[in-house]
């Protein structure tokens, strides 16, 4: 019997050697993955670093000794879709070491190969436990974990929550968000009100660092955006009177972005850039153009895990926002603000076709104010975003198309057919359901950092106590002494 741990990063795979110790005392083995590997070819697993176990084993085709999938039909019709979009996001083309997978079939090919191996792996090995360092998102992984929960091997996933040094724990995708109602840990939070919002406000701005919004450009910047065009899209050139928009959009995304190698693999190259330009161009800026009643839907940046897996079927974002116009009474809007993030990956024309064949739709450019939209808005609605959060914050009606954290607290909403709007904006969020929720989340939390964006102090010590509390957690989840954060209602 063995647990296998899967990590992103190069920090989080630190653990492995004491949560090693930790497991062999309860008389299991710990296997692991880590997502930093070589890419991907028809005969291996992306993650399966030398020296893993695993590493000896990643030539499985010559022997035909894959087990196929118990409901191959049923697998396929599920994870498909959701596995090719995660996979899309390492193209080559978008990707740093990007795969060359171009074809509907190569996908699918590649799809039932990686399924199959790791349940040879996961059966082999007799893996009791899978534990991810995140929700998975990025293709394979998310494939390790649809295999291991199809032959009903325990599952669990640890993302960031917005209080300090804690995080939250759920078994399955779509339970994250829904509070485990058999919590039996000591549920009394000794933070104030005050201390509670604040780290979750400061958990917002951190996931947004980097996006500046004064006006007052330098020239380097300016220079930098002219070489990333000329080099991007050097046609732009031929355009003379749109040359200081176009300068204007990239530096803007520049400052979003705050790397100039990010900025530039994220307007892509050549027409795909062309389109991005048109794109915001088109947006709409004046805020006295705005409906008269209206629900705010801030996009979130793609790709990501907020939008695929964590927010289902509406990880397609124009799909949450064509069902959300369908539900509108005739003389409500949708203003659709863009993300300053996002670059042409996920915006290419067909994108903003379909907004545009929707008359309650308009779409505005990302830098309309905030407070402007938030002040004038019905209702805020997100797939699974921060803005959502900040809406149930402030006391606003929240509209939640996907498994956000947040999802369980009063005011907020799910989407469904037949919402009514009236309903949502009659019942929205207060400040004592607010705490009630926020002191219910908390008390369900974990101690600890689980990725190192959000650490608070680089110490050694600090780390060394982090990866225990970690462990400790680890272990009495996958020996069910502790109760995961969420679970399916």
């Amino acid at each position: 019997m063995a647990i296998l741990l899967y990590t992103y990063t190069d920090w989080q795979a630190k653990i492995v050697p004491m949560l090693k110790v930790a497991v062999q005392e309860h008389g299991q083995e710990v296997f692991w993955i880590g997502r930093r590997s070589a890419g991907i070819n028809s005969a291996m697993i992306r993650g399966v670093p030398r020296g893993n176990p695993f590493a000896k084993m990643t030539d499985f085709e010559g022997d035909g000794s894959l087990p196929t999938l118990d409901d191959p039909v049923s697998f396929e019709r599920s994870f498909l879709a959701p596995y090719m979009y995660q996979m899309n996001r390492y193209a080559k083309g978008y990707g740093s070491r990007g795969h060359k997978m171009k074809y509907f079939h190569e996908y699918r090919d590649h799809f039932f190969l990686t399924a199959r191996k790791f349940k040879r792996l996961l059966l082999e090995k007799e893996i009791k436990t899978v534990i991810f360092f995140n929700m998975p998102h990025t293709g394979d992984d998310f494939l390790l974990y649809r295999v291991a929960e199809s032959i009903g091997i325990d599952t669990f996933m640890f993302m960031v929550s917005p209080f300090k040094d804690r995080f939250f724990s759920t078994k399955s995708i779509e339970a994250f968000g829904k509070l485990n109602g058999e919590f039996n840990r000591n549920s009394s939070v000794e933070n104030e009100w005050e201390i509670l919002t604040r780290e979750a406000k400061d958990t917002v701005q951190s996931y947004m660092f980097g996006v500046r919004r004064n006006d007052d450009w330098k020239i380097r910047e300016v220079f930098s955006a002219v070489a990333a065009l000329l080099r991007r899209y050097p046609g732009f050139i031929l355009e003379p009177k749109l040359i200081g928009k176009n300068v204007f959009e990239v530096m803007r995304l520049g400052r979003s972005l705050s790397k100039s190698r990010k900025t530039r693999r994220e307007m892509l190259s050549g027409h795909r850039t062309k389109q991005l330009l048109d794109w915001l161009r088109g947006l709409e800026r004046d805020a006295t153009n705005l409906p008269e009643k209206f629900v705010y839907f801030p996009l979130h940046f793609q790709p990501e895990l907020s939008t695929v897996p964590q927010g289902g079927i509406f990880g397609d974002q124009a799909l949450a926002i064509e069902m959300l116009s369908a539900a509108l009474p005739s003389d409500v809007s949708i203003a659709v603000k863009e993300n300053p993030k996002q670059g042409a990956f996920h915006r290419e024309s067909t994108f903003g076709a379909r907004l545009k064949q929707l008359r309650n739709v308009v779409v505005l450019h990302p830098s309309m104010s905030n407070e402007i939209l938030e002040d004038k808005c019905l209702g805020v609605a997100v797939v699974t975003g921060t803005a959502g959060w900040e809406a149930v914050r402030d006391r606003r009606p929240c509209i939640c198309f996907g498994n956000a954290w947040y999802r369980d607290c009063p005011g907020v909403h799910e989407f469904h057919e037949g919402l009514d709007l009236q309903t949502v904006i009659d019942n929205p969020p207060t400040q004592d359901t607010n705490e009630a929720f926020l002191r219910k989340a908390m008390s369900r939390s974990h101690k600890g950092v689980v990725y190192e964006f959000y650490l608070k102090s680089d110490a050694p010590e600090f780390e060394q106590a982090n990866f225990q509390a970690l462990t400790d957690t680890f272990v009495k989840l996958a020996f069910g002494e502790e109760l995961t954060t969420f679970q399916p209602g």
